[in-house]
């Protein structure tokens, strides 16, 4: 959970970065490639360059002991633990003499059957090794109850986050101007596209500049979305993680269902932002995974649980596009009703019998 604060407060420079970037008024021409370069496109190559240098420094970080202790590299962990140690204390030698792991977590490595494979026949066997026991017997309904859970939350967060400066700056906008035909969050949204389409109906137009307290609003978003992490990462340690997660989707799934029902501008604005605080929960989701799978299930478990996400919010933001302009309201029902849901199925989700952890001798 502090990773997940220190995320989402530093994603505060992101609607700052942007700030700074979008709303200038230069282009340069570059007719060799047929576009013209505008400020959008060096606001993605910006952010793109620091998700690059993001991955590069991944590389530098060692393997987790008790994926490699699972592995049967008892002599890598025990170098891993000697190193965190060192980078952490800073003082002084670790000591180990003996590191053992949990019986559920050792995974055998003794199948020669495939040692003479392809490497396309190595990589799905071991795919299909991993993936399937994630569906049989005891992890059945818990695999079933965390990628439903995980896609419905992505359908609606991930959904209408995609497009969350067009629909805020549509609402900012109605606001700057007092438009008083404009009451809700949808009505700002039908507003700007009679707008844009009464500038010419036959030319498709492109908004590249918004609203500055599109940008101010997008901050707070950001900041309150880490003060939620901060006050998840006091709860967990007294309140179980499902039932957090429990009151996290059913308060803003209500703020997202009510979104569109306060006829308050500012209200609604607010219930809006508020909506996507929910977004904590996913990690939340991955922490209970976490807890319920033995240590060489654990990446596949969060890795299929992610991949429903991802469908998710690829569905999700695909529907939104095509709902906002006709049938804005119902967008907020779906997303807002599918977090309530998703966070009655969290109390369904088994809690794991037996709570063991790795281990280890230290003299």
């Amino acid at each position: 959970m502090a990773a997940s604060s220190i995320f989402s407060i530093t994603a505060m420079l992101l609607p700052i970065l942007a700030w700074g970037i979008i709303n200038q008024s230069w282009s340069i021409s570059l007719p060799f490639i047929g576009i013209v370069y505008k400020p959008w496109r060096l606001l993605i190559l910006v952010c793109g360059s620091i998700g690059l240098f993001a991955g590069l420094i991944m590389m530098l970080f060692p393997e987790s002991p008790k994926f490699l202790l699972s592995k049967g590299k008892t002599d890598e962990a025990i170098d891993v633990l000697k190193k965190m140690h060192k980078w952490n204390v800073r003082s002084g030698d670790l000591q180990i003499s003996e590191i053992t792991a949990d019986e559920e977590d050792i995974q055998v490595q003794n199948d020669t059957s495939l040692e003479s494979s392809s490497l396309l026949r190595v990589f799905l066997q071991t795919v299909w090794n991993q993936t399937i026991p994630l569906f049989q017997k005891t992890l059945l309904i818990p695999t079933i109850l965390i990628c439903t859970i995980q896609f419905w939350m992505c359908v609606g967060i991930y959904g209408i986050f995609m497009w969350y400066p067009i629909i805020t700056d549509s609402m900012v906008s109605s606001m700057s101007h007092n438009s008083q035909n404009v009451s809700s969050i949808c009505d700002a949204v039908y507003a700007k596209q009679a707008e844009t389409l009464a500038i010419d109906k036959n030319v498709q137009h492109c908004t590249e500049k918004l609203e500055d307290r599109t940008f101010i609003f997008s901050i707070m978003m950001e900041f309150f979305f880490g003060m939620g992490y901060v006050v998840i990462g006091i709860l967990v340690q007294k309140v179980q993680k499902k039932h957090i997660l429990f009151a996290t989707l059913i308060i803003f799934g209500t703020c997202g269902v009510l979104t569109n029902l306060i006829n308050d501008k500012t209200f609604s604005l607010i219930t809006f932002n508020m909506f996507f605080i929910s977004g904590i929960g996913i990690q939340l989701l991955c922490g209970i995974t976490i807890e319920l799978y033995p240590t060489h299930l654990r990446a596949m478990a969060i890795c299929i649980s992610v991949m429903f996400g991802r469908l998710g919010g690829v569905a999700g933001a695909s529907i939104t596009g095509l709902m906002m302009a006709s049938n804005c309201e119902m967008t907020f029902y779906i997303a807002g009703t599918g977090l309530i849901v998703s966070g009655f199925l969290t109390l369904l989700i088994p809690k794991k019998e037996n709570e063991k952890t790795v281990e280890s001798v230290v003299e």
